[in-house]
């Protein structure tokens, strides 16, 4: 069982610190993937969990960077939204806030 590997540390701590970082970005996900990963792979299945009745719709807010829940009234079509999570004033919120954080970054380079 003999290795020609060294391990991480034996290579000195600069290049071991290197080697750690190059490790994290292969295995740590993208900000924000996993989310748009799960919405997507339920939107391909119609987006949609039926519950005693009721329906939770799944989507992402691209602009907010969230995914999105709305729960469906009971009964029949057009189903109404009884509740959104989140809401729909904070994803308009999230939406301008990234939007004026954009503007104030572009003004500052």
């Amino acid at each position: 069982m003999g290795s020609n590997v060294p391990p991480v540390d034996a290579v000195g701590p600069s290049h071991a610190a290197d080697l750690r970082a190059a490790r994290a970005e292969r295995t740590a996900p993208a900000h924000g993937e996993v989310e748009r990963s799960a919405a997507a792979s339920l939107h391909s299945r119609g987006g949609r969990i039926e519950i005693g009745g009721r329906v939770a719709q799944f989507s992402y807010d691209e602009a907010a960077g969230r995914v999105v829940v709305a729960i469906l009234s009971d009964g029949g079509e057009p189903r109404e939204i009884v509740r959104q999570i989140p809401a729909e004033e904070y994803l308009a919120f999230v939406a301008r806030f990234r939007e004026m954080l954009g503007v104030l970054f572009d003004d500052l380079a």
